[in-house]
């Protein structure tokens, strides 16, 4: 029982890659990002740099925290996955994720991490293109205050990808697969057979004509809740 990671960037073409890992039903339909255990992998982190100065009096060292947090994450983990029974994998994706994915590694056991990678101009500037939107219906965002300063937007952009590339892990490095988006979208069939290699996923008959898999009717008494 795999749990199968999805970062990169955002605009990237992260939810496309969720959509082509959710179409079969070895996996979870095509459901909303996993922001809840973002926050979850975020508290680790955190416990992690402050152990010193705000932990240190509620456990009695960091591998005991680490092994609460794993237990806390793996039974959301556990949760999730009896709710889309009877597929034994998951897909996840939360662009926030990614910077965490060489520490998640460590706290989710039978882990993988697909990661998207676009041509960062035209990432930013489809992310221009959201600000614009954005602006344009008077929301105050991040996206809108760094308007069109491109060394903010190339910061942020490398940001979602350097704890990776920099990872000197090896074995975590074995079990990170890039996929290119322009790749994905022009040689498709390329790109699903190497998926399929590699997550061990039925991708290869992925129809991108077909809606996506998405839609879950928890009404039905067969979906365990």
């Amino acid at each position: 029982m795999t749990t199968f990671f999805v970062g990169g960037s955002m605009r990237s073409g992260t939810t496309l890659l969720q959509a082509v890992l959710c179409s079969t039903k070895a996996t979870n339909p095509h459901i909303f990002e996993a922001q809840y255990l973002t926050r979850l992998f975020m508290l680790h982190h955190y416990g992690h740099v402050q152990f010193d100065g705000f932990l240190q009096h509620y456990f009695d060292d960091q591998a005991q925290m680490t092994a609460f947090h794993a237990d806390m994450i793996q039974q959301f983990l556990d949760l999730t996955r009896r709710r889309y029974h009877p597929a034994p994998h998951l897909v996840l994706k939360n662009p926030e994720m990614t910077r965490l994915f060489p520490m998640i590694a460590d706290l989710v056991e039978d882990s993988k991490f697909i990661i998207s990678v676009r041509d960062p101009r035209d990432t930013i500037a489809s992310i221009l293109d959201v600000a614009q939107r954005q602006a344009a219906q008077g929301q105050t965002t991040n996206l809108t205050q760094t308007g069109r300063d491109m060394t903010k937007h190339a910061a942020n952009f490398n940001q979602f990808y350097a704890p990776v590339f920099n990872e000197k892990n090896s074995d975590f490095m074995k079990s990170v697969f890039i996929v290119k988006y322009e790749e994905l979208v022009v040689h498709t069939q390329a790109v699903l057979n190497s998926l399929s290699d590699f997550t061990g996923l039925a991708l290869r008959d992925f129809d991108p004509e077909q809606p996506w898999r998405t839609l879950v009717d928890f009404s039905d008494d067969n979906v365990i809740r």
